[in-house]
């Protein structure tokens, strides 16, 4: 072990603990459980579809979204008459299953990608954090496994129009198929214009978690407490300093490291929840779903439209939700029929945006190659 490295965990035990548990314990037993589920794969098949998730396991909203996209395409067997499959990302660390989550699909490590012997088509989909140095972390024998199988088409999950890469990244995929999309999880960039923006075919997606199994509290019931996301942002500790001080009967709870389903159990009991990041997010949406109010700052990235700057819990800016947030919060917690219109509104436009039915179309027309959009500037036949 390096020096420098020896001396940072001997400041940070707990992080040498953790590093221990992950190699030493963690790691070995998800080699164990994924060969052994890995039996039940019928690896004769000529079609497979492998989504890819980053190799650590986290609640995540980017995660669900891809195990949620892999069960609905497990359902569409039927039209794309594959195999399907989650692998982490290239490299030796993985995990078996997703703790933080509610899903019962099993990950493999990519490496077992190559088990498959007599493919004639694969489709890959990868995350947009991973697209610009996709090619240069496969292995020699990556690279000839994937440019050895007749049809590759590698789909790029654009679930943050922010975290996409460059064109030039983009055009890097092609030395492994010509064949390349983008799928979008939000409304709002997809379009013709992000579509000709990247050059290749894109299809909406969308995102869809089932939350009827959660709870619904009563207004009277539920908690004086606000649930914090953790997003990194500047406003952040002046915003808690203002609510710790004008609103001291509240529990401040930050929302990390805690399983979906506790966590969707604190957003029934508390009466408010704050979002520093994208604002259109899955705190404000599970919020709306289950009759609870969350308080976000309008970003044209994210919001499908400005219609959304119109309600009481969406601010203009992170200097007006400082301002104002905590005399909005006394003025709702004791008007219950403001407080439930506000939600009413903005679960009349989530429902237009979402649904089942809407996911499950969208994934079934990009398996028939019908997408949403194609390049202006290029044929159709991509």
């Amino acid at each position: 072990m390096p020096a420098e490295l020896l001396k940072f965990y001997l400041r940070h035990p707990l992080r040498l603990m953790r590093q221990l548990y992950h190699v030493c314990l963690q790691m070995p037993l998800s080699y164990c459980l994924q060969n052994r589920e890995w039996k039940k794969i019928n690896t004769d098949t000529e079609n497979l579809i492998v989504f890819i998730v980053p190799w650590k396991a986290r609640p995540k909203g980017g995660y669900m979204s891809i195990f949620s996209l892999a069960t609905t395409t497990k359902k569409l067997k039927h039209i794309h008459r594959s195999e399907v499959m989650l692998a982490t990302y290239v490299g030796f660390r993985t995990y078996f299953k997703n703790s933080f989550i509610n899903s019962r699909e099993p990950v493999f490590r990519f490496n077992q990608i190559k088990r498959f012997q007599g493919l004639d088509r694969l489709i890959l989909h990868l995350p947009e954090i991973y697209t610009a140095k996709f090619y240069s972390s496969l292995s020699n024998g990556d690279k000839r496994f994937l440019t050895g199988i007749k049809n590759v088409h590698i789909n790029i999950l654009n679930q943050n129009i922010n975290y996409m890469p460059s064109v030039e990244a983009i055009a890097s995929l092609k030395k492994l198929s010509p064949k390349i999309t983008q799928t979008t999880a939000h409304d709002k960039y997809a379009n013709q214009e992000t579509c000709n923006q990247y050059g290749v075919p894109l299809h909406h997606f969308s995102v869809y978690l089932d939350l009827s199994p959660y709870p619904r509290i009563d207004f009277e019931n539920s908690k004086k407490a606000i649930l914090l996301s953790l997003d990194k942002n500047e406003f952040r500790s002046s915003i808690i300093k203002t609510l710790k001080a004008e609103l001291p009967d509240y529990k401040l709870v930050v929302v990390e490291g805690m399983p979906f389903s506790e966590y969707m159990l604190l957003v029934a009991k508390s009466k408010f929840s704050i979002t520093f990041g994208e604002g259109f997010d899955g705190y404000l949406i599970h919020a709306a779903v289950l009759g609870r109010l969350c308080f976000a700052v309008y970003n044209e990235d994210f919001f499908p439209d400005d219609s959304f700057t119109k309600m009481a819990n969406i601010y203009l800016s992170y200097e007006d939700m400082a301002v104002d947030i905590a005399s909005n919060i006394r003025r709702l917690e004791s008007d219950k029929n403001a407080y439930i219109e506000i939600v009413r509104q903005n679960m009349v436009k989530i429902n237009r945006l979402y649904g089942y039915d809407k996911f499950f179309d969208n994934q079934k027309r990009f398996y028939l190659n019908q997408y949403d959009y194609y390049p202006e500037s290029a044929s159709h036949n991509c």
